[in-house]
């Protein structure tokens, strides 16, 4: 089938002239050949850049000096496949040695044309690119150099293709006193930003190897002064946190502040802030009588009622570092967890005796029995380093492990989530998360320490007859939910912010959802829950592409190769992530 073109452009830099003579002086070392060196230098390019140790890249050739016409006019092109393993353990010296052999038995088959061996290994064939190799590497020799025209003046002009057949064609044009890299590429798969980069990555490797020859390819760095100073940048997220803090502090803050403002909506029963933290602060006391104290773990098992707010800022209040047990979970995992975690009390309510699992070691406590009211706080007992709350995850690689997470953590993220939102915005925040999922901590924390409302329902879904419905600003959800609310058009109308998290936010759902509720901002947050909850953000804005932004303040992020060495911007690899918000 006939291959489609695609819009191209082209890039160029001029390597270093001191580099291009070092490397001149070098590679009889390296490769043998300069075309060998640089060659290997561009596999080993590839390599950093996508994490692959089997490339495959095309050689043009030109096949007239096989026939004795080497002086012919005419582009007669044939391309050779190199099959190249840029392997990260292997030295970059070996590995340019293999090529140049590599290159030199591509050459004694040069007449073998491109078309026969696509015929002869059978690759599947697709015509929005050529088969077999989607990059080309080559090099023109002595440029301008060599070419004289008596009593002429002239100068050469590179004229860049607007339409290419390859994702990527680097071509060098080399003359006895520079060096220039072209690279023409896919406008629909690169943008000029990415493409420069790697050019100037492609000069960065190529000082690597004459320094180190020596050295594994995952040794080679590839940053450029310019990529450090750019990870540099979107890794200085540092903010001062207000010392000796602890969770249930930011929500004592605004109890005090604002004591009748509404802070938890349940179906037709409302809680201020007061009578939040006083039915809070008795349960507490009570907790503390039990013998609650600094880092205790409180089993809390509870259906979706206020009660199960309560409980989890009296365990915080008392000291204590709560573990959310879903009553739905089947019993094995309830019994796995209470063992694993050792907990000595369980918060629970008397209906749901039946769906626990025999007692243990934990005793229990049920809510339903101690629920009071009291004016008095029981004197802080909890220091920033202090468990807050032992998450379990899912289990889907193995047993369910447990997640320990300090104060300090979840200092940081509140005080990230106080600057990135106002106070509007988290004046109705659905708590539909549960308290299983990190997520819940910014729906219940999150929105008392911006002194807002918690509005809460049974699931995200819940919202056709909810009695609160109007009063929603804040929505939070994973994404396959969102799609779901979408559907049934249940968007409430005052909502003005959107957090998606928990799953890939594709740009296609963005779009609709800014279609469904024009001017709403959403976020695309990620972050697992060994690191608080949310770890980088990204507003989505119509039309933009798929990101997950950069780290939120008191986070760091880094993508790294195999080897745990940093990539450049556009480059794969595996996401690192640091900062206050480690579990």
């Amino acid at each position: 089938p006939a291959v489609r073109s695609h819009r191209g452009a082209m890039e160029a830099i001029t390597i270093a002239p001191a580099t291009y003579e070092r490397l001149k002086k070098t590679s009889p070392q390296l490769g043998g050949t300069l075309f060998a060196t640089l060659l290997s230098s561009f596999a080993s390019l590839l390599h950093h850049l996508t994490g692959q140790e089997d490339v495959v890249i095309g050689v043009p050739a030109a096949g007239q000096t096989r026939i004795g016409r080497d002086e012919l006019i005419g582009h007669c092109l044939n391309f050779l496949p190199l099959r190249l393993k840029p392997a990260a353990a292997r030295p970059f010296r070996e590995f340019a040695a293999e090529v140049k052999e590599q290159v030199l038995e591509a050459y004694d088959h040069q007449n073998h044309t491109f078309g026969s061996l696509l015929r002869k290994i059978h690759v599947e064939r697709d015509p929005s690119r050529l088969p077999l190799v989607s990059v080309i590497f080559n090099i023109d020799k002595n440029g301008t150099d060599q070419i004289h025209f008596d009593e002429l003046t002239f100068e050469v002009e590179t004229n860049p293709k607007q339409f290419v057949n390859f994702d990527l064609f680097f071509n060098l044009v080399q003359t006895d006193s520079r060096l220039v890299v072209e690279c023409e590429y896919n406008t629909d798969l690169h943008d000029p930003a990415t493409i420069h980069g790697w050019l100037e990555a492609f000069e960065t490797l190529i000082e690597a190897t004459i320094a180190h020859g020596d050295s594994p390819l995952r040794e080679l760095d590839i940053l450029t002064p310019a990529n450090r100073r750019t990870l540099a940048a979107w890794n200085a997220t540092d903010s001062p946190l207000p010392p000796n803090l602890s969770i249930q502090s930011f929500f004592e803050q605004q109890a005090d502040l604002h004591p009748q403002s509404t802070a938890l909506l349940d179906g037709a029963r409302s809680y201020t802030y007061l009578e939040l933290d006083r039915h809070a602060n008795a349960l507490a006391v009570e907790l503390q009588h039990h013998g609650v104290t600094r880092g205790t773990l409180v089993g809390i098992c509870a259906e979706r009622r206020a009660e199960t707010l309560v409980a989890i800022l009296a365990t915080l209040k008392a000291g204590g570092a709560y573990v959310p047990i879903d009553p739905k979970y089947p019993r094995n995992r309830i019994a796995h967890i209470l063992q694993d975690s050792a907990t000595p009390l369980l918060l629970t309510q008397r209906s749901l005796t039946p769906s626990l699992p025999p007692e243990n070691d934990s005793r229990r406590l049920f809510i339903d029995d101690v629920l009071q009211y009291s004016a008095d706080r029981p004197a802080s007992l909890t220091h920033p380093e202090d468990l807050a709350y032992v998450i379990y995850t899912s289990g889907s690689t193995g047993l369910p492990k447990g997640v320990a997470v300090e104060h300090r953590s979840v200092i940081a993220f509140l005080h990230w989530a106080k600057s990135a939102y106002q106070p509007a915005e988290l004046a109705g925040v659905l708590f539909s998360t549960s308290i299983c999922f990190d997520v819940s901590v910014f729906e219940m924390f999150g929105t008392l320490a911006g002194g807002g409302a918690i509005i809460l329902a049974e699931n995200a879904l819940d919202l056709q007859d909810h009695p609160h419905r109007d009063a929603i600003t804040l929505l939070s959800m994973v994404p396959s939910a969102m799609v779901a609310i979408l559907d049934a058009a249940l968007i409430p109308p005052n909502v003005k912010v959107i957090n998606l998290a928990g799953e890939a936010l594709s740009a296609t759902l963005a779009d609709r959802i800014h279609q469904a509720k024009p001017g709403v901002i959403l976020y695309d947050l990620y972050g697992p829950s060994e690191d608080t909850c949310y770890s980088t953000c990204a507003r989505r804005e119509p039309g933009a592409r798929a990101t997950i932004g950069k780290p939120i303040s008191n986070t760091r992020a880094h993508v790294v190769n195999s080897q745990l060495k940093r990539v450049p911007p556009g480059a794969a690899g595996e996401l690192l992530l640091a900062g206050a918000g480690l579990a």
